[in-house]
């Protein structure tokens, strides 16, 4: 039986291998939705090195990234040391680190045509993801914790994404 080439495909040309970050397993490149065939740990994937921009080992085109404006943070120097910089990511659209994160996932997400993304949360997670989502008009579901603090969770709520507590 023949199967259509997935839209990430042109990815798993230069991968070399999965590998299991709790055993080392090694796996061939390729989607893996349930993690290691020995421990179902989390697979990292091993790129060969190419020539080329760090763009061309994104799973999709730069130009097809989902984008608020994120990444355009300063670089300021710390504590005056001339050889210490930090980059400061709570100056990204949702004030967090997570907005470079979900710039891709959620261009993922769509590149594979879901129409709707879910995540868990207690703050910043899920509001990046569902500003992301909102930006590439996808539905996005956050549960939230119901022991996180109050102003993170304020976050969720509409036009960006749908918050939901859990049940006790």
């Amino acid at each position: 039986m023949e199967t259509a080439a997935s839209p990430l495909s042109d990815l798993w040309t230069q991968a070399v291998q999965l590998r299991c970050v709790i055993c080392g397993a090694q796996a061939p490149p390729g989607p893996s939705w349930a993690g290691c065939g020995t421990c179902q740990g989390p697979l990292v994937v091993d790129y060969s090195l190419v020539d080329g921009p760090p763009g061309d080992l994104l799973p999709v085109a730069a130009a097809r990234l989902v984008s608020l404006g994120q990444s355009h943070t300063p670089l300021v120097r710390y504590g005056g040391s001339p050889a210490a910089w930090l980059k400061l990511e709570g100056q990204n659209p949702t004030g967090s680190h997570k907005d470079r994160f979900h710039a891709l996932s959620i261009a993922i997400a769509r590149e594979l045509a879901y129409c709707a993304v879910v995540t868990s949360s207690t703050g910043n997670q899920g509001a990046a993801r569902a500003a992301f989502a909102a930006r590439a008009g996808l539905r996005c579901l956050v549960m939230l914790d119901p022991d996180s603090p109050a102003a993170p969770r304020t976050q969720h709520g509409p036009p960006a994404g749908t918050g939901i507590p859990p049940s006790p």
